[in-house]
């Protein structure tokens, strides 16, 4: 039972009070009072928890645990959307450093296969330098949906052209700052290679694929000359 409830009902047993005006004032009063413990629950609940926080109370408490809210991501469930990352940010967070964190970000963007290779899984650097790496995505790209462009190339809504993908600039921006965001800190990120399906299916485990299926977003600041063959230009064009 709430107070405006309580008030009306109260008032309605007392003879000379309980007419339709006296009911109608303790009514008014009585539900000021129950939408302002509302406020009081609400914000009880934004303190607590994104178990427990209402929907407009998850950006600040997003801010608060440092996890980004993806373009368009639903408010969710405590399973699902950004409420349900919310309620998984300490388990998130005990990942951080880690490849894992980084494959764990790009699929809760909407990506289906992410992988990272590191200096001395895939070979394709000069030197010993082990603690660079690559993301690789594909060819499978879930909710995104990326696909291939072919010549001539397309600017974007934005003006941009983004690499010889449908990937839109923000996209592209969006998975290069989670791998900066969640990599090691001694890690040096040198590109992201989305390997699109050509004829025979190429896994994300192959060594070498074909660099006619790839489209490369450089990370990194290594020249040309310092990244052995495959080159990873289709077209020429980098991000």
């Amino acid at each position: 039972m709430g107070f405006k409830q309580g008030r009306e009902e109260t008032i309605a047993r007392i003879p000379w009070l309980g007419n339709a005006r006296g009911i109608a004032f303790e009514g008014t009063l009585g539900a000021e009072q129950d939408a302002e413990l509302a406020r009081l629950k609400d914000a009880a609940r934004m303190s607590a928890s994104p178990f427990l926080c209402p929907d407009d109370a998850l950006d600040r408490m997003g801010a608060d645990f440092d996890i980004e809210r993806f373009d368009g991501e639903a408010n969710g469930t405590t399973t699902s959307g950004y409420r349900g990352r919310l309620c998984a940010a300490w388990t998130t967070w005990q990942k951080a450093g880690s490849p894992q964190a980084v494959i764990d970000s790009l699929i809760a963007y909407g990506l289906l296969e992410v992988a990272v290779v590191q200096d001395f899984e895939g070979n394709y650097f000069q030197g010993d330098m082990y603690n660079r790496f690559e993301v690789r995505l594909g060819p499978h790209f879930g909710a995104l949906g990326f696909q291939p462009l072919v010549a001539p190339f397309i600017p974007d809504a934005e003006g941009t052209i983004t690499g010889g993908s449908t990937a839109t600039l923000r996209e592209i921006q969006a998975i290069k700052r989670q791998i900066l965001k969640w990599k090691a800190a001694h890690s040096y990120p040198v590109r992201v290679a989305l390997q699109f399906v050509f004829g025979a299916l190429q896994t994300l485990d192959d060594p070498a694929p074909d660099p006619d299926t790839v489209c490369r977003w450089d990370l990194g600041k290594l020249s040309i000359e310092n990244i052995q063959t495959p080159p990873f230009t289709p077209g020429g064009f980098e991000v």
